[in-house]
């Protein structure tokens, strides 16, 4: 929370008929202090498709960023 003026929560909906199924996420609500109305919203629900593809994709783009155990650093990071 940031006091009176905005605040982020967290929230899991059930979908009707769908046993077992649930999407969670995250909101973040500000309101403009001057008007008192809300002035910016951002929901960032959970991917629908499991697992996510990004990881997947930027393992085929990137080999290098997927690193499951400690290693050495092979010098300056390239971007």
């Amino acid at each position: 929370s940031e006091g009176q003026r905005a605040c982020a929560f967290t929230w899991e909906v059930a979908i009707a008929g769908v046993e077992g199924r649930r999407i969670q996420g995250i909101s973040f609500y500000e309101i403009n202090p001057r008007t008192k109305k809300v002035a910016f919203i951002r929901d960032i629900p959970e991917p629908a498709i499991r697992p996510a593809p990004l990881p997947a994709l930027a393992t085929l783009a990137r080999p290098g960023l997927r690193c499951f155990v400690p290693r050495e650093a092979e010098g300056p990071p390239t971007i």
